[in-house]
């Protein structure tokens, strides 16, 4: 059973297990578009580290194949 809490039209509490519930369609909608866009923007960030980090590999490589060219000559 839920009932409606006092201050607020948007909220009820659920009497059994005491959770607090938010009934707004609207704003729910708006966090879940919000935490969506958040786990976007993590991820491309992690892809932009991931194509740093690999990007430096490759540039250290090459140091160490010119350096080794450079030596043998």
């Amino acid at each position: 059973m839920f009932v409606q809490i006092k201050d607020n039209q948007n909220f009820y509490r659920d009497t059994e297990s005491k959770a607090l519930l938010n009934v707004n369609k609207e704003e729910f909608a708006l966090y879940y578009a919000e935490r969506e866009q958040k786990l976007k923007e993590l991820q491309e960030k992690q892809t932009l580290e991931n194509k740093v980090n690999k990007l430096e590999d490759d540039i250290s490589e090459i140091k160490n194949l010119l350096q080794q060219l450079v030596t043998r000559t």
